[in-house]
């Protein structure tokens, strides 16, 4: 076979504990009488739910540039790497093979040729692991690699192109019998994952005598893919490192999976139009956001007087617990739509019975009527759009989203003590002025990860 392979060795592996990332560091790796130092870029931080990137630069001039498609995903959604290796000089770098990996991996295969058509380099391996690691723990834990000898093609130099991750090979291997130099090729490649990876797991089943359970990355039309456990709510630390010394090491949270409940057209009033969604967005770091919208499902303007026909009570204002459809409380205004959390299994038929949660940090102080919400007389809703305007006494007042939305970990007790959300069911009903109610659950379970959905039987 084409592949240009270093051989490592098989032994155990052992898992480390995970703990918050570092933000750089100066490691020094050796491999015979090759010893270089590198200044390792590691992600300090969770950035959203947008991509990412970092690169490391070794004294040899090569910089591994790393990104991912997204640091935050939920629950269902793949993760994808990509991975390239550059010269930063301004003049053509010639490269000996280093074999200075900092630690073992799967190894991914970075050049045109890993498709069968010729010379195939392998300089960079990965890993997915599940937790929040620093370089260091990687390089403690993953010192055991796979057996890749019976694929193994020496290489002896890749020569870089000026300011660029175009490359030669050059090397002496089967099938060519001489030395060799093929390409140029752009040093780059990527892979997807819906998980992580066991890599205990994996070395026990790997059989190289038979290049069985040896996984490869990037060699198309290889179906090398590690097996991976798919992806739950948690942090995960996806890694790679080339063989002159670089590494990168990004983050990872997986949310779970969004849940959506709605009502239908108030049937009392069907002409009113509007249609109430209620949405729990569950994080991995133990928070939940909850929003409540009405829309207008007609194509045109929608005029709708003020209504006041509360399923549940919408807080009282300037009190020091207001607990009702309005999760701020205080003297903020509520809007069309509501929003309350109760602790326990509810339903429609004994919500009115249960006593809402305290969502935001009780206040206590008077309302008096030139800070009190003025009288409205109606709403203009946009046409299928939660956008309206108000009307006080017909005339103009300004323009609004019908929607409540509020980001918590907990409720605030009477005492004005933050607790957070116990294991257990909790309900959250949403409902508005002209009666519209729907209603949705949120799971804690002991070790503090939430999950929701419309099926959430009670505890007992």
């Amino acid at each position: 076979m084409g592949y240009s392979f270093v051989t490592l060795a098989n032994d155990s592996h052992s898992q480390s504990s995970s703990s918050i990332p570092g933000s750089s560091v100066q490691s020094t790796h050796s491999a015979g009488e090759n010893t270089s130092t590198v200044n390792t870029v590691v992600a300090s931080k969770i950035y959203g739910g947008f991509p990412i990137s970092n690169a490391s630069t070794s004294e040899d001039g090569l910089s591994l540039t790393v990104g991912i498609n997204a640091s935050r995903i939920i629950q269902g959604e793949t993760i994808r790497v990509s991975a390239s290796i550059g010269n930063t000089l301004s003049a053509t770098n010639d490269v000996p093979v280093a074999n200075a990996y900092p630690f073992q991996g799967v190894m991914m295969a970075m050049s045109p040729g890993c498709g069968g058509t010729g010379a195939c380099l392998v300089p960079a391996m990965a890993v997915v692991l599940s937790g929040n690691f620093t370089l260091q723990e990687i390089e403690a834990s993953r010192t055991a690699g796979f057996n890749y000898s019976s694929w193994q093609v020496t290489v002896d130099h890749v020569i870089f192109q000026p300011d660029s991750d175009q490359a030669n090979i050059t090397g002496f291997g089967i099938p060519y019998g001489t030395n060799i130099t093929r390409g140029p090729y752009e040093i780059t490649t990527n892979f997807t994952t819906a998980g992580s990876w066991n890599f205990t797991q994996m070395l026990e089943q790997a059989q190289p005598s038979i290049d069985l359970g040896i996984p490869l990355l990037g060699a198309s039309p290889c179906d090398c893919s590690p097996p991976f456990a798919p992806f739950v709510p948690s942090v995960y630390t996806i890694a790679v490192a080339d063989e002159w010394g670089a590494a990168v090491v990004l983050h990872v949270v997986v949310d779970p999976q969004v849940a959506y409940g709605q009502s239908q057209i108030d049937e009392s009033n069907p002409s009113n139009g509007l249609e109430l969604a209620l949405e729990i967005h569950p994080s991995a770091d133990g928070n939940l956001t909850m929003t409540a919208t009405d829309v207008n499902t007609f194509d045109s303007f929608n005029k709708i007087s003020k209504g006041d026909d509360w399923r549940y009570p919408p807080g009282i204002p300037g009190s020091a617990s207001s607990s009702g459809f309005n999760p701020f409380g205080g003297c903020d205004a509520t809007t069309p739509p509501g929003l309350a959390v109760f602790q326990g299994h509810f339903d429609l038929s004994n919500i009115t019975s249960a006593k809402a949660l305290a969502l935001v940090e009780p206040r206590v102080y008077m309302c008096t009527t030139t800070n009190a919400p003025p009288k409205l007389t109606y709403y203009t809703f946009y046409p299928n759009s939660a956008e309206y305007a108000d009307y006080i006494g017909g005339a103009f007042y300004a323009n609004y989203t019908a929607s409540v939305s509020i980001s918590i970990g907990g409720f605030w007790t009477g005492n004005f003590a933050f607790r957070a959300f116990t294991p257990g069911v909790y309900t959250v009903l949403a409902g508005d002025e002209w009666g519209d109610v729907t209603m949705l659950y949120f799971a804690v379970s002991d070790n503090g990860t939430i999950s929701a959905g419309s099926g959430l039987e009670p505890t007992t």
